[in-house]
């Protein structure tokens, strides 16, 4: 992740989009969720919030969406249509 660039001045943390808890399951679709082009700088602030004080909402819009993958599994398609639509749902903190 440190390939993201310069860290910001403040107080920022790198996020990944393909959530890091599932990097096991990414991973089994041939995808590597260090990789920078899935992650970005987030104030740490809002990064925190996301994934817990403000009730995990980043996991489990994540989670609730594997949990649905169909048997026959997600294509690469569908994945990074799923990243697009996360980074809507989750736009960059001002």
């Amino acid at each position: 992740m440190e390939a993201l660039g310069p860290k910001p001045k403040g107080k920022f943390t790198a996020h990944h989009d393909f959530i890091w808890a599932e990097k096991k399951w990414f991973a089994c679709h041939g995808i590597d969720v260090n990789d920078p082009a899935y992650g970005r700088w987030m104030k740490k602030e809002e990064h925190r919030g996301w994934h817990g004080w403000r009730g995990g909402e980043f996991n489990a819009w994540w989670n609730e969406w594997i949990a649905q993958e169909p048997e026959i599994g997600y294509t690469m398609q569908e994945i990074f249509q799923k990243l697009v639509e996360c980074r809507q749902q989750f736009p960059d903190t001002p």
